[in-house]
């Protein structure tokens, strides 16, 4: 029964998946996923069912607003298309937007047989971004791919860090050459921007002060910028400058002020369905 896991334990498994990174390990089973955790493999499945579900239910509630259900019927994803979607934590998660837009492809178009790949790991800056892409493009060559990264770069660590985890000038280089691979592989390239984040709330979260972890807005607004900059003709850009409102939406974070809520996770999930349609 998953209502005894402990919280901690909930929480990363909604959050940290060894099985992404270390997908090359011929160990990565259900049972030593589990015992990673410290649960059994049935409480382990139980999460990730969980999870799952709520997935599925943030799906079934889009799909009944008719603009967005019309949005998935048009998506620029023809019958057979496989999609990898490179990113972070926003995208990681298991009842992420990537994991709803899953859902609601199978919910709305059973039958068009696109298989979308997440390979999002939570933490990862665009440097390790850059890494995980080349082997997705090698091993299962998508046919588009949606680049949903830059969020980790703009954290800073340390009290009064004078830069960010990765310099605006190497996150531009890296995105440079995200776009290089994707396009010399043959796919098409789609671009997120970053919605932005709380960063009073963050300031004021404890585990984050704990790691001495901080962000200014000027950051995020920066690499939004650097992403948007980067597209080309045939390029999709999916920009979430206002998904979550201007102010921004405090209903729209989780108590971080930096990952999405599940309401934050329908909204961009809402938007991509939305920008990406059969005109582009």
């Amino acid at each position: 029964m998953t209502s005894n896991v402990n919280p901690a334990a909930e929480g990363l498994v909604h959050s940290v998946h060894p099985e992404k990174v270390f997908d090359f390990l011929p160990g990565m089973t259900t049972a030593n996923l589990a015992a990673l955790y410290g649960l059994d493999e049935t409480a382990y499945a139980g999460l990730r069912d969980r999870f799952a579900h709520r997935a599925r239910q943030a799906a079934e509630e889009l799909l009944a607003e008719p603009p967005t259900a019309a949005a998935v019927d048009a998506l620029a994803l023809p019958p057979g298309s496989t999609v990898a979607v490179i990113g972070e934590s926003t995208s990681d998660a298991p009842d992420s937007w990537c994991e709803i837009l899953g859902q609601m492809l199978r919910l709305r178009r059973p039958d068009a047989g696109i298989t979308l790949i997440n390979a999002a790991v939570s933490g990862y800056p665009t440097t390790m971004c850059l890494r995980v892409l080349g082997g997705v493009l090698l091993r299962r060559r998508p046919d588009w791919v949606v680049l949903s990264v830059g969020g980790n770069d703009v954290l800073r660590y340390g009290v009064g860090a004078e830069k960010p985890l990765v310099s605006t000038a190497e996150t531009a280089r890296n995105l440079a050459e995200m776009r290089r691979l994707v396009v010399n592989s043959g796919a098409r390239p789609v671009w997120m921007t970053l919605a932005g984040f709380d960063v009073e709330r963050a300031a004021s979260y404890p585990p984050l002060q704990a790691q001495q972890i901080w962000l200014r807005d000027a950051d995020a607004v920066t690499v939004s910028d650097a992403i948007r900059a980067q597209a080309r003709s045939g390029d999709t850009v999916v920009d979430l400058r206002d998904t979550f409102g201007r102010p921004l939406d405090p209903a729209m974070f989780q108590p971080d002020g930096i990952h999405p809520s599940a309401a934050g996770q329908q909204a961009i999930a809402r938007a991509f369905v939305g920008q990406l349609d059969r005109k582009q």
